[in-house]
């Protein structure tokens, strides 16, 4: 679902506008990560659902916070070898839920015991972009054998939890980032593989093919950068993603149809309004990524991402801080 552009083509399409070459202008510098520097990030996340469907339930906040660590332990002329170290440990100093109930942090945990595992190795581009697990085989045909355990030698029917899953990297080979390394969505944005100059204030846009649940669209990135702090070195711009209405609703036609056929069997009349927010589906996504015009690494950043499937609405804000050494 969230493969990006490369920031380093976004920004092309700015670079060349002759209105630029009158503007305030800022050198962003390409990624340089320092082989075998360890890089600790603190991680909050705070996830809100409701749903007002057939199962109502009242809108509910989960709260998560993590340290994440990665090395870059190598690099090539077109990739990076990355190793992250992966906990699902609440810090010393969480703060952020204030009934200091941190559910997310126990789901991570869920998540590590069943991939079973505590470091991911990741292949990246030159910007940080993830192109490739190098243990997936061995961690997916674990997962697998964990399941067919529990399901004797009856055959993978095409409801079953083995076939889902299947089905779910078949068409992202990634999923596994999405699902361990949700972060990995700011360092995309913030980190290029190439210098440019790009003017402040100044908004440009870029398409990219998205694809949720199998089913592909087009989805348009607008950018800007709003401020350079010379004294710390960074540069800080705010991102939104455009999304069509049509395009999302085709890609949960399953759960839509599947709402409303759970209400039909309580026998709820569905007409009007109530059917058309049963039959649609929205979704939008913005933040900022705060960038070092050091070493073009992130510095810090916030992505938060709206979504209403029918009844069904969440919001999940991530934000992101690199750690002093």
């Amino acid at each position: 679902m969230r493969r990006y552009v490369q920031f380093a083509f976004a920004i092309a399409l700015i670079i060349t506008a002759p209105v630029c070459r009158a503007q305030e202008t800022v050198t962003l510098p390409a990624f340089t990560p320092v082989i075998g520097a360890k890089t600790t990030y603190a991680v909050h996340l705070q996830s809100t659902f409701e749903s007002t469907g057939a199962f109502p339930i009242p809108k509910t906040t989960s709260y998560g916070e993590f340290r994440r660590s990665v090395t870059a332990a190598s690099k090539t002329d077109d990739r990076i070898a990355m190793v992250w170290t992966l906990s699902a440990d609440l810090p010393a100093a969480a703060n952020s839920s204030p009934a200091g109930d941190y559910m997310l942090n126990y789901i991570y945990w869920q998540s590590l015991t069943f991939w079973n595992v505590k470091e991911l190795a990741v292949e990246t581009d030159l910007a940080g972009h993830p192109m490739r697990l190098p243990d997936w085989p061995r961690i997916r045909d674990e997962a697998e054998a964990k399941i067919r355990q529990q399901m004797g030698t009856a055959p993978v029917q095409p409801d079953s939890v083995l076939a889902k899953l299947q089905a779910m990297y078949a068409s992202n080979p990634l999923v596994l980032v999405d699902i361990l390394l949700p972060e990995t969505t700011a360092l995309e944005r913030g980190q290029a593989d190439a210098p440019a100059t790009i003017a402040i204030g100044v908004e440009w846009e870029a398409e990219r093919v998205s694809r949720i649940n199998g089913v592909e669209f087009t989805a348009r990135t607008r950018w800007a950068i709003e401020r350079v702090d010379q004294k710390a070195q960074t540069a800080t711009y705010a991102w939104t993603d455009e999304f069509d209405p049509a395009d999302i609703a085709r890609a949960f036609k399953p759960a839509l149809d599947n709402e409303i056929a759970a209400l039909g069997a309580k026998n709820e009349n569905i007409f009007g309004d109530r059917r058309r927010e049963l039959a649609t589906a929205t979704m939008s996504s913005y933040g900022r990524v705060e960038v070092s015009l050091r070493d073009g690494s992130m510095v810090s950043a916030e992505d938060i991402r709206e979504s209403r499937v029918g009844p069904y609405k969440t919001q999940v804000t991530l934000r992101l801080e690199k750690l002093p050494d």
